[in-house]
């Protein structure tokens, strides 16, 4: 993950760091902010650590580099996996890698709309799941979109439109 040490990292990455006390986390978080810099960077020139948070987009991640335009970014991690996106607008993007067992009905009474609610309670077993995680990767990314993160209640106002690829 990018060079030795974190001196690459804007204060308020460094300040959220200092509050990561997992070391997996840890190590996901800076894998992901490094990441969305060697994107920029393969994209839009420079190298990795010419890239710095812009603070006006907090709590989204927006990039800047000296001579270059902004461009908006978006990372997610589940398990052992770390993803990341780049926009010319805001983005949301949410990896979820389903673990440990869940209530997902109850999950989805208490975040999705009631709509959803019902399609995740129709479903069975594993189905049941991939139903549940598909809404809620879909609100998250919208909430990291929107920079307001994934509320309860906001999340079970909007709904959400899973799709096929590509549509």
């Amino acid at each position: 993950i990018g060079p030795a040490g974190e001196a690459w990292l804007d204060p308020p990455e460094r300040a959220r760091l200092a509050n990561i006390r997992a070391h997996g986390r840890r190590n996901q978080f800076l894998a992901g902010h490094w990441l969305v810099r060697e994107m920029a960077a393969q994209a839009h020139g420079g190298q990795p650590e010419d890239w710095h948070l812009l603070p006006s987009a907090q709590p989204r991640l927006q990039l800047s580099s000296p001579g270059r335009s902004p461009t908006w970014a978006s990372v997610s991690h589940s398990g052992a996996l770390v993803a990341a996106t780049l926009g010319s607008r805001a983005v949301g993007l949410d990896l979820e890698i389903p673990g440990r067992h869940r209530d997902v009905q109850a999950l989805a009474r208490f975040s999705l709309a009631p709509a959803e609610a019902a399609r995740v309670e129709a479903e069975d077993g594993h189905a049941r799941s991939a139903c549940f995680h598909a809404f809620w990767t879909l609100k998250e990314a919208r909430g990291k979109r929107s920079g307001e993160g994934l509320l309860p209640r906001q999340a079970r106002r909007v709904m959400a439109m899973p799709c096929a690829p590509g549509l």
